[in-house]
C-alpha cells in the first residue's frame, strides 16, 4: 500500500494520476441518495467514471449491505452481456476476480420486444411479437451465453446465464437484486475530445439506479469523433 496527496480539482488529478501510474483500476466510494435517484453521484465520482480510461469500480457508500463483512465481499457478479466483442471486454477483469475469490457469475442477456410494423393509415400499426415469436430470439441467446459458460467453469469459476426480455437497465438492476449480486459488471464505451463526459446509457442507467457496487470497464471508441 502507497499513499500519496495532491493538490488540485479531484476528478482531474485522480484521472492524472492514474494514467501516470498505469493504475489498472480506480476504486471510489460514493454517497447513495433515496427517492427517485436512489445512488445521485458526487460530482467526482461521475467525472472519474465517464472519463478515465482504467476500469471504474464504484461502491454505494450510504445503505451499503450489512451483511457483508460476514458474508464476503464478492460472492456473486452479475455480468450483463449484448452479444458483442465490445461487451465482452469485462470478462477478464471478472474471470480474474472470481478465481482469486471463488465467486459465482451470472451471464445475463436481455432482449428488447421486437415488433411487427405494418403500414397503413397515418403511422402505421405496430404489433408486439409474442412470447412464441421471441422464443428463437431467447433461445439463440441463451446459446451464445453458454458458450462463455463454458470457457468460464473450465477455468473453475462457477457460472450459470439468464435471458430476459425488457428494457437492458431495469432487468440488469431487478436481477441484481433478486440474486443478491454483490456486483454488477459491465462494459461501456469510452468517448475522446469534446464528449470526454459522455457515457453509455444502459451502463447510465444502471450507475444511477441500481443497488449494487458497479465495475465500469472503459471500450475506447475505434472511430473518430
Amino acid at each position: 500500500v502507497e499513499s500519496t496527496i495532491l493538490v488540485g480539482h479531484p476528478a482531474e488529478e485522480i484521472l492524472d494520476y492514474a494514467d501516470k501510474e498505469r493504475c489498472g483500476l480506480i476504486i471510489m466510494a460514493t454517497h447513495g441518495r433515496s427517492g427517485i435517484r436512489r445512488w445521485a453521484l458526487g460530482s467526482v465520482a461521475d467525472k472519474v467514471v465517464r472519463a478515465a480510461t482504467q476500469p471504474v469500480a464504484l461502491i454505494r457508500a450510504k445503505g451499503a449491505r450489512p451483511d457483508v463483512r460476514e458474508a464476503g465481499i464478492l460472492n456473486r457478479a452479475l455480468v450483463p452481456l449484448d452479444g458483442s466483442k465490445e461487451s465482452e471486454a469485462v470478462i477478464p477483469y471478472i474471470e480474474e476476480l472470481a478465481s482469486k475469490l471463488e465467486a459465482e457469475i451470472i451471464l445475463l442477456q436481455v432482449l428488447e420486444r421486437g415488433s411487427h410494423v405494418y403500414a397503413g393509415g397515418e403511422g402505421g400499426t405496430i404489433i408486439p411479437y409474442t412470447d412464441a415469436e421471441m422464443e428463437p430470439l431467447k433461445a439463440t441467446a441463451a446459446s451464445y451465453l453458454e458458450e462463455i459458460i463454458s470457457l468460464l467453469n473450465s477455468k473453475g469459476i462457477p457460472t450459470r446465464s439468464e435471458v430476459r426480455v425488457g428494457a437492458a437497465a431495469k432487468e440488469i438492476i431487478n436481477l441484481a437484486d433478486e440474486t443478491n449480486s454483490d456486483l454488477v459488471a459491465i462494459s461501456t464505451h469510452g468517448r475522446s475530445g469534446v464528449s470526454r463526459w459522455a457515457f453509455g446509457s444502459v451502463a447510465d442507467k444502471v450507475l444511477h439506479a441500481g443497488n449494487t457496487p458497479l465495475l465500469v470497464v472503459r471500450i475506447p471508441e475505434t472511430g473518430t469523433d
